[in-house]
């Protein structure tokens, strides 16, 4: 999961070694993992951009 985690922050935007994005990404992945399903990229958001993610939840 780790070897994967800089390809999610240049697919989501995230800035290199953000820990708001890291603490988004990890549940997601362990969610993925454990259900084995995908996890939709418009439900992703990180800690930083919470008016993109809020905004992206109203929506839902």
């Amino acid at each position: 999961m780790l070897s994967g985690y800089h390809k999610i922050e240049l697919q989501f935007g995230i800035p290199r070694n953000d820990v708001g994005g890291a603490v988004a990404a990890f549940p997601a992945g362990s969610y993925m993992a454990y259900r084995d399903v995908d996890f939709p990229d418009q439900n992703f958001c990180h800690c930083g951009q919470p008016a993109k993610c809020h905004a992206g939840l109203a929506e839902a």
